[in-house]
């Protein structure tokens, strides 16, 4: 099993083992061990069985999310590794089952040091994009609306509470039947 963790300080682990099943929270008797206080002492399990993954969360306080969904306590659910999973301190955590891992020794890559799990390093690989982007150009472009949609309402305003201009002909000046050359200028 191969997890890449995103962790919400931008911080990235990638663990490599050969365990089926994957204890991650804030005891040092979890399988990976990521000390915030966002993350319960036993936050989820991560199984692989009968040929897929199943997400566990182990009755943690902040609660473990698919694709922004809760799910349900002390259950067993199915999981999709092209789905986002995120709980506690971690902003997405995605399995690849037939990851390439590269050996590193562990002392050159300190990142590594989360708790009991036999982890191979992985260098990380380059990647052509990135999520903090295309979140930033959803939040501009949602400003962007909502900029465009109050200009148009306060034009309306504009228009609906300012006097227009009354010409002056036959109808607005009953006094005389006629437009003197004062009148137009």
């Amino acid at each position: 099993m191969h997890l890449d963790l995103v962790l919400h300080n931008a911080d990235k682990i990638q663990l490599q083992t050969d365990k089926t099943s994957v204890v991650i929270g804030r005891s040092s008797k979890c399988d990976i061990v990521i000390s915030h206080e966002s993350m319960s002492r036993q936050h989820c399990r991560i199984d692989f069985s009968d040929g897929g993954y199943f997400v566990t969360d182990l009755g943690s306080s902040n609660g473990v999310f698919i694709d922004d969904t809760k799910i349900e306590p002390n259950t067993p659910t199915p999981f999709q590794t092209y789905l986002n999973l995120s709980f506690g301190f971690v902003t997405s955590c995605h399995i690849n089952a037939e990851a390439p891992v590269k050996d590193v020794p562990a002392q050159d890559n300190p990142q590594q040091n989360f708790g009991s799990l036999p982890v191979k390093a992985r260098t990380p690989a380059p990647r052509a994009t990135s999520e903090a982007p295309r979140e930033k150009s959803k939040t501009q472009s949602y400003l962007l609306n909502i900029v465009a949609f109050l200009g148009v309402i306060f034009a309306i305003y504009y228009y609906m509470t300012h006097e227009k201009p009354v010409a002056n002909t036959l109808e607005s000046n009953p006094k005389n039947s006629e437009i003197t050359e004062s009148d137009l200028f």
